[in-house]
């Protein structure tokens, strides 16, 4: 989750193909704090990017 924090971390994650890997663990996964932190950052990857000033989303 932290890795989605700044820009640079998301972009990383988007160029490893961490959205697939996710997508489909949250395919067969069953534990629902598992799923609701795979739809959290699924959400983050697949979202627009935040307006300038607003990159890193831990502040």
């Amino acid at each position: 989750w932290q890795l989605t924090a700044t820009k640079a971390g998301r972009q990383t994650l988007r160029d490893k193909g961490t959205y697939v890997i996710l997508r489909e663990l949250h395919r067969w996964e069953r534990e629902p704090d598992v799923l609701a932190a795979c739809e959290k950052v699924i959400q983050v990857l697949i979202g627009d990017e935040p307006s300038p000033g607003m990159e890193n989303l831990l502040e």
